[in-house]
């Protein structure tokens, strides 16, 4: 029997199975979970599991036949263990409970090293490989096992179906070792009750000891089967029951006995069980084995704090080496991976990017390219391979055209030089021009002159613009208009002061569905995802559009750093503070890396720094610490929380440096006592850059903060929002260079 298969762009299946959910009355994120696993279903070559054998069971058991309750919300029962959950899903979508179950693990085990999630009263999840692998592709160990929504299986020299096929799913991160994860998944019968009925229909026979006919007896003849048999004999059928007897546990009833009439009591409804483990929560300080180190020929800078010594006596003492083991660290001359393989007789596989053999011991594989693994001590950030990603970064916020009056005031101003400028929008443009890196920016204008202008600046710095959304001109402003931000620098005893002018900007109309994430995400790559508190505060629209953009970079691994960046005057109309703490909070769910001073931790996430006075001039370290230390423990997502540390003593004087939190150990960056300003604004929004280019490069966090705090520092000397420094001036300054004249 031939066949045909019709290859189409994924947005295009993903749409349609969206719409086919969004018809049963289900809600659109219920319907983009559906999508979502149904394309790694078809990915990877799952043709029992994907869109159509969902919608099928939808249609026989689910929401059509009132099994699956569209719009349900899942119910978190208590628990006394922190690294553990337990959850009533009240029969919601099967593949929503599981990608948010399966999201609640990793964050679980960031904070814990290892984290479980139970389900009970659940609808079918499917293809349990597509939730482990998206664990392991983002660098973690993670299992999945569920009970079935049938009883197919009969057990072991049994006669009458008790069990499902009962699938359990692992899932390992080793990208880099052998270009991707690896994913064990398997039901625990011999074939499907699918390929039963595929077999009977070509008229070819069954595989023996596949299936048992209506008395019990082994077939060949799929005409006859009824029933599947467990694979491996007793074994198989031991592995089957297993998932039984937990789904019996986690329901806290017998084990689900589906073909019979229901009994008082005993449940009816699928279990899930999902397991994250973080890799060094198992670690013994080696992979495989350990070789002796030495330091690379250029040993990247220092991120661990003590060296390690060889123990031959004839090398010399290791200088501290940074533990983010990038495609050039370290390897021994007489333990190298090439040479142990060949020793062995064993085939290893070379590394991507450098074309060098990973070193056993050394480097463990990591999940998502250079640098996740750092030895046997810290994960550092799961950073995307450079080479699959279109983009290093991608900015979302609003660009307005900044009016600047130079040394004058704006009340009594002649002219104006202009620039362009936006906090998120800083950040993507301070990585291309001064590191280099490949960013964009996604954002809105009006098509006019003005809008055209600063669609100009943005050229003139590198950043791609094709994600600008272009909106009619009314001709005067009603309806829409562009953004306009005076501002002047401030100087000794008069501080700064801005003047924002950008009500009704387009940006500020954009809106959920407005952007097609997975396309940038998914189809183009990104690496990092920055936003931040400005643009979430423009409007209701822009606060639900930065939430469904951070769940759609979480989706597809990408990093998302976010800048609370507080300004109680966007907020004033539509909540106030407490909304502010709302839309921030749920935004900071999905956070990796948390960017803020401490007003911003207070207003928007509701943190309180103790000793800090009420005009905030000075702010005592060790309380701000204490204060991150709160807020990683309830949001244990952040891996990454940083902060500028400014005192001012006038307008053109201040004290400033920075620190970063990253798995539970804080860096500060080299202090800069009393350094003198010319233009503050987009001082902060320059340390981000800096920070962000301090990960994507070394993916260390010392290195970050001090690539932060001096890149911050340099832009403070220069007009305008956008930093107007060069790598090569950051890396002098992080070395302790001073302001001697360049000839």
């Amino acid at each position: 029997m031939s066949e045909t298969f019709h290859v189409v762009p994924v947005a295009a299946h993903e749409a349609i199975v969206r719409g086919a959910y969004l018809r049963r009355g289900f809600d659109a994120s219920e319907a983009e979970h559906a999508a979502r696993l149904a394309t790694a279903a078809t990915r990877h070559g799952i043709r029992t599991h994907n869109a159509i054998k969902a919608l099928h069971l939808d249609e026989h058991f689910g929401s059509r036949a009132h099994g699956c309750v569209p719009r349900a919300e899942i119910r978190k029962l208590p628990s006394r263990f922190d690294a553990c959950e337990v959850w009533d899903a009240n029969k919601k979508l099967g593949q929503a409970v599981a990608w948010e179950a399966i999201e609640t693990c990793i964050r679980l085990a960031d904070r814990h090293g290892c984290g479980t999630v139970s389900v009970d009263n659940a609808f079918h999840y499917l293809w349990g490989g597509g939730y482990v692998m998206e664990a392991a592709r983002r660098g973690y160990i993670a299992y999945t096992n569920c009970t079935a929504a049938l009883a197919e299986v009969v057990p072991f020299k049994g006669v009458h179906p008790t069990l499902g096929t009962n699938p359990h799913s692992w899932g390992f991160p080793t990208t880099e070792a052998v270009g991707f994860p690896i994913v064990i998944d398997w039901a625990t019968s011999v074939i499907a009750m699918g390929r039963v009925q595929q077999l009977k229909r070509e008229g070819k026979p069954l595989p023996p000891n596949a299936a048992v006919d209506k008395a019990g007896r082994p077939t060949t003849d799929p005409a006859e089967a009824v029933s599947l048999l467990p694979f491996g004999d007793h074994k198989g059928y031991g592995l089957s029951l297993i998932n039984e007897i937990v789904a019996g546990f986690i329901g806290g009833s017998l084990p689900t006995i589906r073909n019979r009439a229901p009994v008082a009591g005993e449940k009816q409804t699928c279990g899930f069980f999902f397991q994250v483990i973080h890799p060094e929560a198992v670690s013994g300080g080696a992979f495989a084995s350990r070789p002796r180190l030495r330091p690379a020929a250029t040993p990247p800078a220092a991120c661990s704090s003590r060296p390690r010594r060889s123990r031959r006596s004839t090398r010399s003492p290791m200088k501290p080496v940074c533990r983010n083991w990038t495609s050039a660290a370290c390897a021994d001359s007489d333990h190298d991976a090439l040479s142990l393989g060949k020793r062995a007789g064993v085939r290893v596989p070379l590394n991507r990017a450098s074309g060098r053999a990973p070193s056993p011991g050394l480097r463990p594989p990591s999940p998502m390219g250079r640098g996740t693994w750092r030895g046997n001590r810290r994960m550092a950030l799961p950073l995307k391979a450079k080479d699959s990603c279109t983009f290093d970064q991608v900015s979302l916020g609003e660009i307005m055209l900044r009016l600047d009056p130079g040394e004058g005031r704006i009340r009594t101003a002649r002219q104006f030089h202009v620039w362009e400028g936006g906090g998120e929008y800083n950040v993507a443009r301070g990585l291309r021009k001064c590191f280099g890196l490949k960013t964009a920016v996604v954002t809105a204008f009006v098509d006019n002159e003005v809008g055209h202008l600063v669609e100009d600046f943005i050229m003139q710095g590198g950043v791609c613009t094709d994600f600008i959304h272009w909106r009619p001109d009314d001709g005067i402003g009603r309806t829409v208009r562009n953004g306009l931000n005076f501002t002047e620098r401030g100087f000794g005893i008069r501080g700064a002061v801005g003047v924002p002018d950008r009500g009704n900007t387009a940006a500020s109309q954009l809106k959920p569905g407005d952007v097609d994430w997975n396309h940038l995400f998914g189809t183009l790559g990104v690496r990092w995802f920055h936003t931040g508190g400005i643009f979430a505060a423009l409007s209701e629209t822009t606060a639900a559009l930065t939430v469904e953009a951070v769940q759609a970079a979480k989706k597809h691994g990408t990093i998302v750093s976010y800048d609370l960046n507080y300004r109680p005057s966007l907020w004033k109309s539509i909540g106030g503070q407490p909304k502010a703490r709302e839309v921030n909070r749920e935004i900071a769910r999905h956070v990796d890396v948390m960017i803020g001073n401490e007003e911003d931790f207070t207003a928007s996430l509701g943190f309180e720094v103790a000793g800090v006075d009420h005009a905030i001039s000075a702010i005592e370290t060790g309380a701000f610490k204490q204060m991150i230390e709160t807020a990683v423990k309830e949001f244990p997502n952040f891996k990454v929380a940083a902060t500028t540390l400014r005192r001012v003593i006038t307008a053109t004087k201040n004290d400033w440096s920075a620190i970063c939190w990253h798995d539970g150990k804080f860096y500060d960056s080299r202090k800069y006592p009393e350094l003198e300003i010319l233009d503050r604004v987009g001082g902060g929004d320059s340390f981000a850059s800096g920070l962000a280019f301090g990960f994507l490069e070394f993916n260390c966090p010392q290195q970050a903060v001090d690539y932060g705090a001096a890149h911050g520092a340099l832009a403070s000397t220069t007009p305008g929002d956008t930093s107007m420094a060069t790598r090569a001036e950051v890396e002098k300054q992080i070395k302790g260079g001073g302001a001697r004249v360049v000839r």
